[in-house]
């Protein structure tokens, strides 16, 4: 049994070559057609902040893989809560003209978790605006983790006592 024979190199950059100008023609087609499509778009620019989160093991015991991704779940849920959305929206004058409700603010989002955090970009038509906006969500969500870990705290307290 044979294999059959594959295409050679060589014969390949031959028909190239002979064919010059359709791959010329193709060329400039294709760069004058991506040229005409981006000047019809409007540019996106991303703004991006990075907040740390991590496991306090001075106050809890060593967490196994379940229980780990349940905490990075709730630390998810304060990210894109509507309360901390609604701080966001009430600290930045932008994003109140700009966004009529919460969910229109949440299409323009992106919570990515990295090691030892979370990343979190916003889309926006101006590099300030994306980046301004950025910063105003990590601050409100660092307020909102606090706030949380108070509550924490507390109901940890609580439940030592009985």
């Amino acid at each position: 049994m044979t294999l059959p024979e594959g295409n050679d190199s060589r014969d390949v950059l031959l028909r190239l070559i002979r064919r010059w100008p359709w791959l010329l023609a193709a060329v400039c087609l294709g760069g004058l057609l991506g040229l005409g499509i981006s000047g019809l778009l409007r540019p996106v620019y991303e703004g991006v902040a990075v907040v740390g989160v991590g496991v306090d093991y001075g106050r809890t015991l060593p967490l196994d893989e379940e229980a780990m991704r349940h905490a990075l779940d709730r630390a998810r849920e304060v990210f894109l809560a509507d309360e901390t959305l609604e701080a966001v929206m009430r600290a930045d004058n932008q994003a109140q003209e700009r966004y009529d409700s919460v969910n229109a603010l949440r299409d323009q989002l992106r919570l990515s978790e990295i090691d030892g955090g979370w990343e979190l970009g916003v889309r926006s038509g101006t590099p300030e605006e994306a980046a301004s906006l950025a910063n105003v969500w990590a601050s409100a969500s660092l307020e909102e983790l606090q706030a949380a870990v108070g509550h924490a705290c507390s109901a940890a307290d609580r439940q030592s006592k009985w």
